[in-house]
């Protein structure tokens, strides 16, 4: 076994981690994910595993970012994610070598460690039953194609298979009705999470109802409107724990394959009452668009967004929608999930973090 930390061949990690996990995304995403990360540093980030022979075999990044607490405190963070072992080397202590190294490097430069895990998977038992905190997640979805998000969960999705593609181009359309959508939502949130009702989420707001909501794609998206995103969620968000986000954070979030900006904007005034940040996965077959970032007034903003959001990706053949939002307005064709988890430990004596989700603003973004 060597253990390497330094930058990897990027083809050759990208290679790794579609084999790991049967289709992890493309090449676009991972470059945005990995190479043009913020603040990244390509010879302290990677932990790698190679064999004898010389092939990387293993690998786990450490993204570093900084956590803002309500009273404006900058806490420097690690999220430890990507994690792969190649199936043919799996079961010889190369992950556990992995996590030693990186808890390394984040004890002496992190004040906590994150990680964003799954219910019932071995990494969050682990986390569990080594008094790791954590919090559920605000995850939300929507099924635009019930028949792709079925296909795809039972590991029969083909995106040559013509069939499915006829009955995913049927079932879109179907979709397009509430009354239908909101059947699939029922059912699927039977098996896989709940449908939200009004009591899930805060209703608290003036529901504004004179505004205008523009999209535009990442190429008309200048430095000022940036800039009115990133005071618009520190005005708003002031009170909770929150990842950085400024322009340059920003930036990289528009790179997202397919990225549209949404803005919506008080008719009379013209100031910034809500936004969106929407992009597009390609993973083994399904098309799923996060949406990536969002804030907004009120619940009667919030839905406006979200269904100007759905309309302009079904144009763009996705097949789910996804994001993490912690005041959701409560929407009965979507599913709440209440599978996924932000874990973390502290190091030394570091700041005790709260282990309400309603203490914490975390969208797609940070859950990479």
């Amino acid at each position: 076994m060597n253990l390497k930390v330094k930058e990897p061949d990027y083809g050759e990690l990208h290679e790794l981690l579609n084999h790991g996990f049967d289709g992890w995304g493309s090449r676009e995403y991972f470059d945005w994910r990995y190479k043009k990360f913020p603040d990244y540093d390509p010879e302290k980030d990677n932990i790698l595993i190679y064999s004898e022979s010389g092939k990387l075999i293993g690998a786990r990044r450490v993204f570093v970012k900084r956590l803002y607490t309500p009273d404006g405190e900058e806490i420097p963070v690690h999220i430890h994610g990507g994690t792969v072992v190649h199936k043919d080397h799996r079961g010889s202590g190369h992950y556990s070598d992995m996590l030693a190294r990186s808890k390394e490097y984040s004890e002496r430069e992190a004040h906590h460690i994150f990680t964003f895990n799954r219910k019932g998977k071995i990494t969050t038992k682990h986390h569990i039953k080594n008094d790791w905190s954590w919090i559920t997640l605000p995850i939300y979805v929507k099924i635009i194609s019930p028949s792709k998000v079925l296909s795809h969960q039972f590991g029969s999705n083909r995106s040559s298979n013509i069939g499915l593609d006829v009955i995913s181009s049927l079932d879109k359309k179907l979709t397009k009705s509430d009354f239908v959508s909101k059947m699939v939502a029922k059912l699927a949130g039977s098996k896989y999470g709940t449908v939200p009702s009004s009591s899930d989420t805060s209703m608290n707001g003036s529901m504004e109802e004179d505004h205008t909501v523009s999209v535009l794609p990442k190429s008309k998206v200048t430095d000022d409107i940036l800039q009115e995103i990133c005071e618009y969620i520190d005005r708003n968000k002031s009170d909770v724990y929150r990842f950085e986000r400024d322009t340059n954070i920003l930036k990289h979030c528009i790179e997202y394959p397919e990225a549209l900006v949404f803005l919506a904007r008080d008719e009379s005034e013209g100031k910034l009452i809500g936004f969106g940040i929407s992009g597009v996965l390609d993973k083994d077959g399904l098309r799923e668009c996060r949406i990536l970032e969002q804030g907004w007034s009120d619940p009667k903003v919030g839905m406006n967004l979200l269904k100007e959001i759905e309309n302009r990706v079904r144009s763009l053949d996705v097949d789910v929608m996804a994001i993490c939002s912690d005041d959701f307005p409560a929407e009965r064709t979507w599913i709440k999930m209440d599978t996924e988890y932000m874990m973390w430990t502290d190091i030394d004596e570091a700041k005790e973090l709260p282990v309400d989700a309603h203490g914490w603003r975390i969208t797609i973004y940070d859950v990479l």
